[in-house]
């Protein structure tokens, strides 16, 4: 019996050594917690502005007229305490991020997405549009574009929606652009609520050309039954001699 538990032991041992490791992702400051607050404060309004050329916010490209960091004394992030409502005061924005990737490597992005749920410049009912870019120097490698809604969202409940999207990269740097658009009939220069994002993350996904599937790797439960059917065995056979 000792010996059929050392083989359920050294089971369970090869089921988790075959758990794989969780993957960083390849963007800087993706939760939006790395903010000079010395150089931009926090506004009277609660929140920082911020206009394209100013490098506050770590690792981000500000473009755009401008966009609002917001913390969470405010509203609800995602993760952490900060999001970015990508429609500033006033005007639609952008922040834009280059990442180093593989050329024929294919990554995977996902973001939280929500909507600025104020109606102080009466802007609830409009859609907060928000277009996704991911690019090379030479190429356009995916785009695409969302519209939320406030609907029953509060500043205390967000109702952030998880967006993925998947690009192959074609050289050793790939330019991730996130942008508010004005709703149509609006003033792209004059609204102050949009799309918020918060929790980018972006990680390899793959390869553009996956092999064919193969016999695949027996989940940790099949490890189990495994050690059960070898210890089964010996004892059986220790039984008969």
């Amino acid at each position: 019996m000792r010996n059929a538990l050392a083989i359920l032991s050294a089971a369970a041992l090869t089921a988790v050594a075959t758990v794989p490791a969780a993957r960083a992702t390849l963007l800087a400051n993706g939760s939006f917690e790395q903010l000079n607050l010395a150089a931009t404060p926090i506004n009277s309004h609660g929140f920082v502005t911020l206009h394209p050329g100013q490098t506050s916010l770590a690792g981000w490209a500000i473009s755009g007229n401008t966009v609002d960091v917001v913390p969470g004394s405010y509203w609800q992030a995602a993760n952490g305490n900060w999001s970015v409502d990508l429609t500033g005061t006033p005007g639609v924005g952008a922040v834009s991020q280059v990442v180093g990737t593989s050329a024929g490597a294919m990554y995977k992005l996902t973001f939280d997405l929500s909507a600025n749920p104020e109606n102080i410049t009466s802007e609830a009912s409009l859609a907060k549009m928000l277009r996704v870019s991911v690019q090379s120097s030479t190429t356009l490698l995916n785009q695409v574009d969302y519209s939320s809604f406030v609907g029953t969202r509060t500043k205390d409940n967000m109702l952030y929606v998880t967006e993925t999207l998947f690009f192959t990269a074609n050289s050793s740097a790939t330019d991730i652009s996130f942008a508010a658009m004005a709703p149509v009939g609006a003033n792209p220069n004059g609204i102050y609520t949009g799309p918020v994002i918060d929790n980018v993350e972006l990680v390899p996904f793959g390869s553009s050309n996956p092999p064919p599937p193969t016999d695949p790797v027996p989940e940790p439960a099949t490890f189990t039954l495994l050690g059960l059917g070898v210890g089964a065995c010996l004892l059986r056979r220790r039984a008969i001699r």
